[in-house]
């Protein structure tokens, strides 16, 4: 198979040996190997054998069997690529349910310290802030792979599209936590936010447009 598969293969007879003679019957005098490949990956080997020394492969007979050949291979990646995408599908959808519940005792505690401390200020109020956003983001990111998950079962949630008023509060908030993310690499990046002040709204997917 390898060996033909670097010929090419097409059509063979006594004088010129295809090196699968032996796998042929007897009477065969002539025959059309087509070996088929997915990438460097051999797929299939299409025989076509005649036993009549008169007879010839047409280039019709030839393109025949290449469009069948054709028509095996995408069928053969089709079901290849469906089956690694269900093997990533079902993957996600484990590891997302496996973090959910660090991800719940992450956010309890926020609500733990957040009780048991009654004065929160200054750098410690700045840390739980930040804490409790990135949790909520990781939260968010969790229910969307899930939500992929879904998708590729054909079972697609709604959107989470909702009318933000406080358009300019999400921004800055979203910018807080990138800033923080800056200054534990680099203490010279500055994010600055310019903005007139009115009341801006739209709708969006606030959990997508802060991550």
């Amino acid at each position: 198979m390898i060996s033909l598969l670097a010929s090419g293969g097409l059509v063979f007879d006594s004088k010129d040996l295809s090196g699968i003679e032996f796998y042929l019957p007897n009477n065969t005098t002539k025959h059309l190997a087509i070996p088929l490949a997915d990438g460097d990956r051999p797929l299939y080997l299409i025989l076509v054998t005649s036993t009549s020394a008169a007879f010839n492969f047409t280039t019709s007979d030839i393109k025949f069997v290449q469009n069948l050949g054709s028509i095996l291979v995408a069928k053969s990646i089709q079901a290849r690529v469906m089956r690694e995408d269900a093997a990533k599908t079902s993957f996600l959808s484990a590891i997302s349910h496996e973090l959910r519940t660090p991800m719940h005792v992450v956010t309890t505690s926020h609500s733990l310290m957040r009780d048991a401390i009654t004065n929160v200020t200054g750098d410690l109020e700045a840390l739980l802030s930040l804490s409790e956003s990135s949790s909520r983001t990781l939260t968010n990111i969790l229910n969307d792979v899930l939500d992929y998950g879904k998708g590729a079962a054909g079972d697609m949630p709604e959107g989470r599209t909702e009318l933000v008023s406080d358009l300019i509060g999400t921004v800055v908030h979203t910018v807080n936590v990138a800033q923080s993310q800056y200054v534990r690499e680099s203490s010279d990046v500055i994010i600055a936010v310019e903005y007139d002040e009115r009341d801006w709204a739209c709708h969006l997917d606030k959990a997508r447009f802060q991550r």
